[in-house]
């Protein structure tokens, strides 16, 4: 009987501590949410090349809203970024086609800020393509250009559909309803 209630109990404290484990690895992977812009923000490690962390990160959802590769756009959302995941040489969503030194984000959004670590872009010094952008190149969140061969974890950002977006949702659903009450 006793060697049964001790088995129990080495038992119950084995679950509790996997519990325990479980619910602060969940708290320590949720995205954080960035006040500055209401959008979630993540760091997904692993060894993805650009353009397969390009896929993963489309292929993910937060509370409903697809990610993308981050699209750091000012000084305090790379702060922001930087001060919650110190991650080093992780990717983010800017790129160069047909390496032409015109660096853009993947989500379209105008290219008015950067944070090139110092001699940065500079194609690897010897013109081997470095078509994407590592963050946190160095201390502080610099970047670096770098080429598709290499491999690493990505920042990934979830954003809701833009305020002008809903609006074209919600006014092209009404009027579309107009339209169909009028037929009748």
């Amino acid at each position: 009987m006793v060697s049964k209630l001790f088995s129990q109990k080495k038992y119950l404290v084995m679950v509790a501590i996997v519990l325990l484990l479980s619910v602060s690895g969940l708290a320590s992977a949720t995205p954080v949410k960035w006040s500055g812009n209401v959008h979630y923000y993540d760091y997904i490690s692993g060894g993805y090349t650009w353009e397969s962390a390009f896929i993963n990160a489309g292929n993910r959802t937060h509370n409903g809203i697809e990610g993308y590769l981050a699209t750091l756009t000012s000084a305090d959302e790379n702060s922001f970024v930087w001060s919650n995941f110190s991650i080093t040489h992780s990717f983010i969503g800017g790129y160069q086609a047909a390496n032409n030194g015109a660096w853009t984000w993947i989500t379209g959004e105008a290219w008015t800020w950067d944070n090139w670590a110092s001699g940065e872009p500079n194609n690897g010094g010897s013109g081997a393509n470095e078509d994407f952008i590592q963050f946190a190149y160095t201390g502080g969140g610099q970047w670096n250009d770098i080429n598709s061969t290499w491999s690493a974890g990505y920042i990934i950002e979830y954003a809701p559909v833009p305020l002008p977006g809903a609006i074209w949702l919600l006014g092209s659903g009404l009027i579309g309803l107009a339209g169909l009450k009028r037929r009748k």
